[in-house]
């Protein structure tokens, strides 16, 4: 589970000046914060925001989500979803969870790549990134995250 304060204010920060319409929240970064609403440190993500949540682990059952979520398919269902998809469907894929198995990522962002305007990772992650990313940082004290736009 996700506790660090400086994590969920970047979340909130991005998603607040990026204003889209459709988030792919693959690893269900809610989940992995412990939410039970959008509503995270003062700032809440617009009903009409459309969350495609894609659950990365086997724990299900907590309904509490469906309330938060649009629409949730397993990460086993994404090439289904993404192929019902046009390119940039959604403006923003983020990846921001620690549910997300490593050997996963790399290929779970070329998949949302296709389907996104912009990759929304952890710093560490860059080295998953397609080629064709280009990238800007976002830091606050020891966090670090990397906002990518790919073509």
């Amino acid at each position: 589970m996700i506790t660090d304060k400086d994590v969920m204010y970047i979340y909130s920060e991005v998603i607040n000046q990026m204003e889209p319409q459709k988030i792919l929240d693959v690893g269900m970064f809610y989940k992995a914060i412990g939410a039970v609403s959008r509503r995270i440190l003062e700032m809440e993500v617009p009903e009409d925001c459309y969350i495609t949540g894609v659950e990365a682990d086997s724990i299900s059952g907590l309904n509490v989500y469906e309330t938060i979520y649009d629409e949730i398919v397993s990460a086993d269902d994404l090439d289904a979803l993404l192929a019902k998809c046009g390119h940039d469907e959604y403006k923003v894929a983020v990846f921001l969870s620690d549910m997300i198995p490593e050997e996963s990522k790399e290929v779970l962002l070329k998949k949302a790549s296709k389907v996104s305007k912009y990759l929304f990772i952890y710093g560490t992650d860059r080295k998953y990134l397609p080629v064709n990313c280009s990238v800007t940082d976002v830091r606050v004290d020891n966090v670090w995250c990397v906002l990518a736009k790919c073509s």
